[in-house]
């Protein structure tokens, strides 16, 4: 996001140089503002973070309030990175850190919950990239969407990885276990509802509970529900059935048969029923 509050509250950073006057990503030059926030409601101004690598697009306080990261892009998306300043010590604020330069643009950045990992969204290469903090290097390969990817979250214990994306007038949400490396796979469209589905899946946001999303879609909010449990639960009861045996051969027809939804009633597949299990 382009605006971020450290997590004392104490500070507020905002990018900026990202949007031209036309409404065009042409800027060769941006940065970050920093506010104290006691000072901001008195009139104080801000600290400046120049940046003469292009425009700010994404702002992210570290969960300890000691860094902070901002993604950038060049004009017209050419070229891009991750700028990481230190916020505290001798000398807070002094030359950043330049990451993942020449990835592409990135347009948003979102630390893990304890730090040591750092999510660089690009929106044009549809990607995810994790990187080592410390390091400043890519940790295993780019996580990638079926569109352009347009956030992307940490849940509370850092073990699953969101990422909105859109695709033409369509959009949605990809999920990873990071603990395996594996992509659980998108949040299904019904879960989304109606209302909001089908649309650019603009923001992201883990509840604490870690189980939970919050997402953008226009103007609208849902929360959905982000472990494959849930969506089995939540289809049962759109259903209200189990397939019939028939119908288990015609989808799975090297599959043995079960129910899948074990609190919805069922006749015997021994017995070759015919009728809704």
């Amino acid at each position: 996001m382009g605006l971020a509050f450290s997590p004392d509250g104490k500070r507020l950073a905002a990018g900026f140089g990202a949007f031209s006057s036309l409404g065009g990503f042409n800027s060769q030059r941006g940065g970050v503002a920093v506010w104290d926030t006691e000072a901001l409601t008195k009139g104080g101004k801000p600290r400046y973070l120049p940046s003469d690598k292009g425009g700010v697009a994404g702002v992210a306080f570290g969960p300890d309030g000691s860094t902070l990261a901002a993604a950038f892009r060049g004009p017209n998306y050419a070229g891009g990175g991750v700028l990481l300043w230190v916020t505290n010590g001798p000398h807070p604020f002094g030359d950043p850190r330049t990451f993942s330069e020449g990835q592409g643009a990135i347009t948003g950045v979102s630390f893990s919950p304890d730090g040591k990992r750092l999510a660089a969204v690009s929106s044009s290469r549809g990607t995810v990239t994790l990187l080592d903090v410390a390091q400043g290097l890519p940790v295993g390969g780019k996580l990638t969407t079926v569109g352009l990817t347009t956030d992307a979250a940490f849940n509370a214990d850092g073990t699953t990885l969101a990422a909105g994306f859109r695709f033409g007038g369509d959009g949605g949400v990809a999920l990873w276990d990071l603990s395996e490396g594996l992509r659980i796979g998108d949040v299904p469209d019904v879960l989304v509802g109606p209302t909001v589905g089908g649309l650019e899946a603009a923001g992201i946001a883990f509840l604490p509970d870690g189980k939970t999303l919050a997402v953008t879609f226009g103007g609208d909010v849902a929360l959905v529900p982000t472990d494959p449990p849930s969506w089995i639960r939540q289809a049962g009861s759109i259903a209200n059935r189990n397939f019939s045996p028939s119908e288990w051969v015609r989808f799975f027809p090297r599959e043995p048969y079960r129910r899948t939804f074990e609190n919805l009633p069922g006749g015997s597949h021994e017995a070759g029923s015919a009728k809704s299990l």
